[in-house]
């Protein structure tokens, strides 16, 4: 490692240490601070991760870029084939339905498989083979959708974290409003500079960060850009009232389609968040949009959220009431049944993690809303399994939760 690659990772350690005399040490030898960390973060970004605005004035003023510009956007063209039933190939059930066709479909179709072929890649065609291979049954298909359902993967994960390698991005996922500020002052734009990238707006207004969401707005964020979500969706579909209303303060339309082509109103009323609904539609919000077959009031059905669906009802015109006359019900019934099942197996789940003494994912799974006084198919509480297991770890966290 050369002798300034040695003062870059000075620089990094410094400035977490919040080392000030020592970061300007390093300047003084001429560092460069467009050097990126092991997690792709420079020296700038890093300061403001850890909320530092002394040096994140110092860095500025020493000539860090506070405006980092995204990587390039490489667009690999593929087409995947895997997820067909039972692991079957494309090519094959083109084959089988076009066996009785004329010559020129059968060439046609060759041609478009010559297509799939050349946009798939090497992982797809031995992802595909290894399924062709094997034979699974329509029950172990069933059963691995059914497991997807509920993921024991990290719940640690933020959708937002792309927004972490940019200095005003990482300030914003901290919470941090004095950072944000002492970022916006210094020249920081809320606003991205490419169309593909989330406006930090979007992941303020996601985490409820009322005072960053002011503070993004007062500084010419656009309340009306996002990549594929808006910061009016975003928020209604957390249900942060307050953030709601100083977006609509600011000109948010509330009439604004998404990518999936809901209305900030249909987000608040298919995740059953009152407040925000009552403000959506105080503000003129169409309680009659259409979309796709979806209206507000039969989102509220499906997400069996009866406050909801009790308030729209009797504003939305007569033919939405008869679908819902007609409907609503049975969506209830449904979601309910749907979201009892996913309760049971997350409760089995629960009994095998404490069964197993592993606390990592009895933690998860009771943060998850796992209902730790619920019985098993053994007709056992998690809990009094672990005790018969003597797993005093768990004991101690699902009496917390009790």
């Amino acid at each position: 490692m050369s002798e300034m690659n040695d003062h870059v990772q000075q620089l990094f350690v410094a400035i977490q240490d919040a080392d000030i005399e020592q970061v300007k040490q390093l300047l003084a030898l001429g560092v460069d601070l467009e050097q990126k960390d092991e997690n792709g973060r420079t020296a700038l970004t890093v300061a403001a991760s850890v909320g530092n605005s002394e040096l994140i004035n110092i860095l500025t003023s020493a000539g860090a870029n506070i405006n980092i510009e995204p990587e390039p956007l490489t667009l690999n063209p593929r087409i995947s084939t895997l997820g067909l039933p039972r692991g079957q190939n494309l090519g094959d059930l083109i084959s089988q339905a076009t066996a009785d066709a004329p010559e020129e479909v059968k060439n046609f179709y060759d041609g478009f498989m010559s297509f799939v072929d050349a946009l798939s890649d090497d992982d797809d065609r031995d992802h595909q083979a290894r399924y062709t291979e094997q034979s699974i049954d329509d029950d172990e298909w069933v059963e691995m959708d059914a497991d997807e359902d509920y993921d024991d993967g990290d719940g640690d994960y933020d959708e937002d974290e792309e927004l972490a390698d940019t200095p005003l991005g990482a300030a914003v996922l901290q919470g941090d409003v004095n950072t944000v500020r002492t970022l916006l002052q210094a020249g920081a734009t809320p606003n991205p500079s490419v169309w593909h990238q989330t406006p930090v707006l979007v992941a303020a207004a996601r985490k409820g960060y009322i005072e960053i969401v002011q503070a993004l707005i007062e500084a010419g964020a656009n309340v009306n850009r996002g990549f594929d979500e808006l910061p009016l969706h975003t928020a209604a579909e957390a249900g942060h009232v307050e953030v709601v209303r100083l977006l609509l303060d600011a000109g948010a339309d509330v009439e604004g389609y998404e990518e999936d082509d809901w209305t900030a109103l249909m987000e608040a009323s298919f995740f059953g968040h009152l407040p925000v609904v009552q403000l959506l539609a105080e503000r003129g919000a169409d309680v009659n949009a259409w979309s796709q077959g979806e209206t507000p009031l039969m989102l509220a059905a499906r997400g069996a959220h009866r406050d909801v669906y009790t308030f729209l009802y009797s504003l939305v015109s007569e033919e939405i009431r008869a679908i819902g006359d007609r409907d609503a019900e049975a969506e209830m019934d449904a979601t309910l049944k749907r979201v009892s099942r996913k309760q049971n197996t997350a409760v089995e789940k629960l009994i095998d993690a404490a069964m197993d003494g592993n606390l990592k994912r009895v933690e998860q799974y009771i943060a998850d809303g796992t209902n730790v006084n619920a019985m098993g198919s053994c007709e056992r509480t998690a809990l009094s399994l672990a005790v018969q297991g003597a797993h005093t770890h768990y004991r101690s966290v699902a009496r917390s939760r009790s």
